[in-house]
């Protein structure tokens, strides 16, 4: 894997320190549902997942997700906050400049907080865009 940050040490207050409010939260994700042009088969990919501070509120709609990290501690985190409930989540450790999945497979591709964190983030946005379906999104 390409060098990158890592976030396993921020594992245990990574949520206390970068929560939002609900309110802020639900018009983030109403935003994504409606610029995205998201439907409930929509296939979505979130790039840095973490914790699923972005991702959760549109699983929690119902909507599909798949997600990648370096950090498999902070997707731990997240599938202990979906264990149990019925929500399509799949997620993948990976670095972003490699992402394990066949060109355009994605409806929509976005990433939160992550490109200044990549080492090589140019080849990491080439990436993303070689895994958008044609006419598909990408938001940053």
């Amino acid at each position: 894997m390409t060098q990158s940050i890592v976030f396993d040490q921020a594992v245990s207050f990574y949520d206390r320190t970068r929560a939002d409010p609900a309110t802020v939260s639900s018009a983030v994700t109403d935003s994504m549902i409606r610029e995205a042009h998201l439907t409930h088969s929509s296939k979505s990919l979130e790039a840095g997942i973490g914790t699923g501070r972005i991702g959760l509120p549109l699983i929690e709609r119902g909507y599909g997700l798949v997600g990648t990290d370096l950090s498999v501690a902070m997707m731990s985190k997240l599938q202990e906050k979906v264990a149990g409930r019925p929500y399509h989540l799949s997620l993948a450790q990976s670095d972003v400049n490699t992402l394990p999945f066949p060109d355009a497979s994605f409806d929509c591709v976005y990433a939160v907080h992550l490109y200044h964190l990549v080492a090589h983030w140019q080849n990491a946005l080439v990436e993303a865009m070689r895994v958008i379906k044609p006419g598909g999104v990408f938001a940053r």
